[in-house]
């Protein structure tokens, strides 16, 4: 590791020092030790620092050590070493841990996981679905369950140990639920904030819509290349959940536009993201983080929600289910088909022509253009294909324009110098989608379920006087 390079293994530990506000003579000091060739001393102290002062960092130690171990190869012999690391095995090796101190580990660190989220929902007033401690903490400890396994799987392989203390790890059962399934109207309010907040509304805009039309994971978005996308068909093949790849019908201007926004961003081979940042950087799984945190500091109803990419994947499912069935929802989603009851066996299962009729009932036809829009809370106010009532002329704004808000009548403007939302929703060429983004600088917080009512298009959102209050 001396050179001019810096191996992964020191900037991870430095990175550690470092969050762990360890002073700069202690981080020279790690690094010095490294390289001279002698990572064991410094391994073990700044892990343990990591486990005195972040309680947090329990749940992720044994896999950043993994990590450390894949960027030291010629190290792999102190792995031994980094087990007494664990708070309360004292200078036990990896084949004298017991499984019971591991167990109780694990349910410390949910514990622990658990009590930080509350504390930290009290201390910044974020509200939480519960606030039972037996809520919180179970992704905590499956992530700390799978770490060690991969730890001690190593330390079998190398014949370090000849039984495996984690093969019955468990976390504990139960917790609350926090899955939320998005309304349609619900959804038109995300997709307003996406494309009038933040410093990218281009690209948010066009994530939200993608994931509204195929429902997939944020995986497979992350892993979207531009050889995958073939606007020609109106179909791009996803990779996501353990590598499987599935064709998904998908509306050819949405295509078009994903891949002149990658192309205007740096994409150029096939095998190029489909997603960057404005700066040519890939897209990242923290952005869909940004948008549920926009999202929840404009919207009351979304704060004490568990709300990210797999909300809008369950509304495209809920919709898929509830139209053609449980057989074209799991093609559709890419589950397994032998999960499905037995008599299911006895059922033709769905091709692609089956999912191209589902996306168009859905969606409107596929080679249609993308809905017309005077606002950002209409993007998806109507299918494509269906004509909405006094819809205003024109489409979305293209790659790289901004959004423009069609004037509103003197006469409908109240003394407050804000429209009202009767005279907004009735103003020429305005539907009652596009109201709430009248007169406020952000969209209104959504009262009602957003349900379609009669003489409504399928999947439009209806705002009432009450909603705009």
């Amino acid at each position: 590791m001396t050179g001019g390079g810096t191996s992964p293994a020191v900037l991870s530990l430095m990175n550690y020092a470092r969050s762990m506000n360890m002073s700069p003579a202690q981080v020279r000091a790690a690094a010095d030790v490294l390289a001279e060739d002698r990572p064991e001393p410094a391994l073990r102290t700044l892990v343990a620092e990591a486990l005195r002062h972040d309680d947090q960092l329990r749940g992720y130690y044994a896999r950043q050590m993994t990590l450390l171990l894949d960027g030291l190869p010629s190290y792999a012999d102190a792995a031994d070493r980094l087990v007494p690391a664990f708070p309360g095995f004292g200078d036990k090796r990896p084949s004298e841990v017991e499984a019971s101190r591991l167990q109780d580990l694990l349910y410390a660190v949910g514990r622990e996981s658990a009590a930080r989220t509350l504390r930290d929902a009290a201390a910044h007033g974020h509200p939480r679905m519960s606030y039972d401690p037996d809520a919180h903490g179970h992704g905590a400890e499956e992530r700390f369950r799978l770490a060690v396994r991969k730890l001690f799987r190593r330390s079998e392989v190398r014949k370090w140990i000849h039984e495996d203390p984690t093969d019955g790890l468990k976390r504990k059962q139960g917790g609350a639920d926090f899955a939320h399934h998005l309304t349609v109207g619900q959804f038109a309010h995300w997709l307003a904030v996406a494309c009038t907040t933040g410093d990218d509304p281009e690209l948010d805009r066009l994530l939200l819509l993608l994931l509204r039309h195929t429902g997939l994971r944020q995986e497979a978005l992350l892993n979207l290349t531009l050889d995958a996308i073939d606007t020609a068909a109106c179909q791009l093949r996803a990779s996501a959940k353990f590598g499987y790849t599935q064709p998904l019908p998908v509306n050819r201007q949405l295509l078009q536009e994903i891949v002149t926004l990658a192309q205007v961003r740096g994409s150029r081979a096939g095998s190029d993201p489909a997603f960057r940042y404005r700066n040519g950087r890939p897209l990242t799984g923290r952005r869909f983080d940004t948008l549920s945190k926009r999202l929840k500091a404009r919207h009351a109803w979304a704060a004490p929600l568990s709300i990210g990419p797999h909300a809008i994947r369950r509304l495209t499912e809920d919709e898929v289910e509830a139209r053609f069935g449980l057989a074209e929802l799991t093609v559709w989603a890419g589950h397994s088909w032998k999960a499905l009851p037995v008599s299911y066996r006895y059922v033709k299962k769905p091709g692609f022509a089956r999912l191209r009729e589902v996306a168009e009932d859905l969606f409107g036809p596929l080679d249609a253009p993308l809905p017309p829009s005077s606002a950002a809370a209409g993007v998806f106010a109507a299918p494509y294909g269906i004509a909405p009532r006094s819809r205003v002329s024109g489409g979305m704004p293209a790659t790289g324009s901004t959004l423009q808000r069609p004037p509103v009548p003197a006469a409908s403007v109240e003394p407050t110098g804000r429209p009202s939302a009767r005279s907004v929703e009735h103003a020429p060429g305005v539907t009652s989608a596009d109201a709430p983004l009248f007169g406020r600088d952000e969209p209104a917080a959504l009262s009602g379920t957003g349900e379609p009512g009669p003489g409504s298009a399928p999947g439009r959102p209806l705002f009432t006087d009450g909603d705009q209050a």
